[in-house]
């Protein structure tokens, strides 16, 4: 179950995390500001950073994605597709 996010582009990034097995996982997000609030949401494995490599900030851009708890009770927005 999932929701939808809407807001402005504020950019694309690329990080690193390092997995329990010492393996390294590239994940891409992209940065959507809602009003007062702002959200990472990272996004699925089959997404292209090319998709967005056009927009500027301040685009309107909506994702579909889901919420995402973490073992330290951190909320975490992920499974980012987007909507056209």
């Amino acid at each position: 179950m999932g929701f939808y996010l809407e807001g402005y582009f504020i950019g694309c990034e690329t990080r690193e995390f390092k997995n329990d097995d010492g393996s390294i996982d590239v994940r891409h997000s992209i940065n959507v500001a809602t009003g007062n609030l702002a959200y990472r949401c990272y996004m699925s494995d089959k997404f292209d950073p090319e998709d967005v490599g056009d927009m500027k900030p301040g685009e309107v851009i909506m994702l579909s994605c889901r919420i995402y708890v973490g073992r330290n009770g951190k909320l975490s927005v992920i499974d980012g597709e987007l909507c056209k």
